[in-house]
């Protein structure tokens, strides 16, 4: 879905190109940032071109969509080294000022062509999402870090991943920009979700446990007093582990208490809803689960991982971070935010004045800094 609706940002980048490269826009945080950040650039005045490699485009973004799978679908027969053709012959066509890519970099070669073929005579950003060295860095992150030495910036989107991903690599011009919240998710009236009859936590995103952890959050979930309080654990999302997290759950003693839901488009209502939501993972980037439910004043409970929750997170100001890996641990976390009634009403007060820096309006202005060198 194209949005097209402006908000007034101080800051302007008239007459600029802006090519924004990603795998999709739909189902995951980084995707969520992207079509934001298209919108973000729109707002701004520049012009935008979002480079969709798989052509799945389930959120609201703005400018104009080249895709790859498109042209498939008019039948034309295109293998990968074709289709490389036609992005390069795209570029070459469109000479965007500023290329900023967000997909996962896992491949040295493949990362070789495009930055030596494909992006040759553009000015290139690279944007790290995760703090897990080998997604963005390639097998290879020494000589990936070389590569990447004459990109006008390379931005991670956590400080952590600036110092400890980029910077132990000695990569050269990095700067860190967080991801924001796009002004219409809170600026829309939000009612919290009928949908559940009784109180819920809740879970959301790509359902991959290698990443996400979510066998450890079934495990303190049900190790916790929230389904003796009636109170649910909603899982929210699509991914290639759903049935097997399914299977885990009814091997519980609470199974009609997880609750297992699709991808909402439009999840806002789920969140808002919620007592808490929760993050397990084993390692992230700039999680915007966290940023999005404080932002519509729903408490959080994270492990505290390398990567973004303490970033974000007031430890017992706005919800709470859990220092070790432990399922009992975070089963008192999760305790302490069904039972203590103040210290949620407390974190549920702060929330959204806790991510107003993370506002849209103020990531635009790192951004534009970054173009034009002001």
């Amino acid at each position: 879905m194209c949005v097209t609706t402006k908000v007034a940002y101080l800051n302007e980048v008239k007459n600029i190109h802006i090519c924004l490269v990603t795998i999709s826009l739909a189902k995951g945080g980084a995707e969520r940032a992207v079509a934001n950040q298209s919108r973000m650039w729109h707002d701004m005045g520049a012009r935008v071109t979002i480079v969709v490699l798989n052509h799945e485009i389930a959120y609201p973004y703005a400018g104009q969509i080249w895709s790859r799978d498109r042209k498939k679908s008019q039948k034309v027969s295109f293998g990968r080294w074709s289709r490389f053709q036609q992005l390069k012959k795209f570029l070459k066509t469109e000479q965007p000022d500023f290329v900023i890519d967000h997909r996962p970099k896992n491949n040295y070669a493949k990362e070789w062509l495009y930055k030596k073929w494909l992006y040759r005579g553009l000015q290139i950003i690279y944007v790290t999402h995760s703090a897990h060295v080998p997604m963005y860095m390639t097998q290879w992150p020494k000589y990936f870090a070389r590569l990447c030495q004459s990109n006008w910036a390379n931005v991670g989107v956590s400080q952590w991943i600036e110092k400890n991903v980029l910077g132990s690599y000695a990569m050269k011009k990095t700067q860190h920009i967080p991801n924001g919240i796009e002004p219409t998710w809170t600026q829309d009236h939000v009612e919290a979700s009928q949908v559940a009859q009784r109180p819920y936590l809740l879970w959301y995103g790509r359902l991959d446990d290698s990443v996400k952890d979510i066998s450890f959050l079934i495990k303190a979930y049900t190790q916790s007093k929230a389904p003796s309080l009636g109170i649910d654990l909603r899982i929210m999302g699509q991914g290639p582990d759903r049935a097997r997290l399914e299977k885990k759950s009814r091997e519980t003693d609470h199974e009609a208490c997880i609750v297992f839901m699709d991808f909402q488009a439009d999840p806002r209502p789920i969140i808002a809803g919620a007592r808490a939501v929760l993050l397990t993972s084993f390692f992230e980037g700039f999680p915007m689960v966290l940023i999005e439910a404080l932002s519509l004043a729903t408490p959080v409970i994270s492990l505290d991982i390398n990567s973004g929750p303490n970033e974000i997170i007031r430890d017992q100001q706005n919800g709470l971070l859990v220092g070790q890996r432990n399922s009992r641990i975070f089963a008192q976390a999760i305790d302490c935010m069904c039972l203590d009634e103040d210290f949620y009403q407390l974190c549920r007060d702060n929330a959204q004045d806790s991510v107003r820096h993370f506002s849209m309006a103020q990531i635009a202005t790192q951004w534009k800094a970054l173009v034009t060198h002001e």
